[in-house]
């Protein structure tokens, strides 16, 4: 397997200080808390939703401000009837859990604007495939929402449905909200064209079957390569897939992964079209500090024993 490529970005991405939303608790009235009836693949966005809103005020390795500023986590959090306190439910205190969430959320944060901020006065989309209740709309909307950019957040009809209650839509900029399937046939489309596109995928591709993956990426190139693009993932290793009962905020959930791989070349293989730009493993992400020490003795570990290497990892490729 080729050495693993460090992103080639800042390792901190410069929010331009994101308005705190209004806290629930602060309206002359308390509207009721939003249930939430998610099972399997859907509620994992729960866990993640719960770190991100966790790690919002964490500082930055050199302690000018948040590493990871995200107060509409917090705010989505507080609107939900779910007690993330409750180890029955999907989140976990593991402060390893919810720093691998944090760092995987940036990185992808600093692809997205890397892309955005490349010819910026060019037309492009950016499709933010199983969006769940991730704000990234909202914590890049300084990089996009002054020009020509199309952005897109789509998930299945119950997330997307809870989400409409409580996230905010971006106050500004060419912002759509749309349900869709991607194991169906037809739903690119739906997804105009017309522009170099960036497709995120967080928390998507390991749920699906191996046949389903490669038919997503290819279906993505066929769908956008002729005005170039990327698609930026998260992917676990061969190994993960037999060890992922070990995660409870994931496991709880019933969720089940059938897809790993151990190189981004068996992602690029799907498609002749793609080519690996970066791959980085669990303990190269930007912002190690916000792993506690026995987290970082654990990964070294990790990266000595073989198939442990490539447990997590993200993946930046190009078409």
């Amino acid at each position: 397997m080729p050495a693993a490529a460090e992103p080639d970005s800042d390792t901190t991405l410069r929010h331009r200080n994101p308005p705190a939303p209004q806290d629930a608790g602060q309206a002359a009235t308390h509207p009721p808390k939003t249930r939430v009836s998610l099972t399997g693949v859907s509620e994992t966005m729960l866990a993640t939703l719960s770190a991100r809103a966790d790690y919002a005020s964490y500082p930055s390795a050199t302690g000018d401000g948040p590493f990871f500023p995200d107060p509409w986590a917090k705010a989505a959090l507080d609107r939900l009837a779910w007690d993330s306190t409750q180890p029955s439910k999907t989140t976990v205190q593991a402060r390893g859990f919810n720093s691998r969430i944090i760092l995987r959320a940036n990185l992808f944060d600093l692809w997205t604007a890397e892309f955005l901020a490349a010819n910026p006065d060019a037309d492009k989309t950016v499709l933010h495939l199983a969006c769940g209740l991730d704000s990234r709309a909202l914590r890049l909307q300084s990089h996009w929402a002054q020009r020509n950019v199309r952005w897109i957040d789509a998930d299945v009809p119950d997330v997307v449905a809870l989400r409409r209650q409580v996230v905010p839509f971006p106050d500004e900029g060419c912002y759509s909200l749309i349900e869709l399937d991607v194991t169906s046939n037809d739903w690119l489309q739906r997804i105009p064209a017309d522009r170099p596109t960036l497709v995120v995928m967080e928390g998507l591709i390991m749920y699906l079957t191996p046949e389903d993956a490669a038919g997503l990426l290819r279906g993505i190139c066929d769908r956008f390569a002729d005005r170039s693009g990327q698609i930026v993932c998260d992917v676990v290793g061969k190994t993960y897939l037999r060890i992922q009962a070990w995660n409870k905020a994931i496991s709880r959930t019933g969720a089940v992964m059938t897809f790993g791989v151990d190189d981004a070349e068996e992602l690029a293989a799907a498609d002749s079209r793609l080519r690996v730009r970066d791959h980085v493993l669990m303990w190269q992400l930007p912002g190690q500090h916000l792993y506690s020490w026995w987290s970082k003795v654990v990964r070294w570990c990790f990266s000595w024993i073989p198939g442990f290497g490539t447990l997590l990892s993200d993946v930046r490729l190009e078409f």
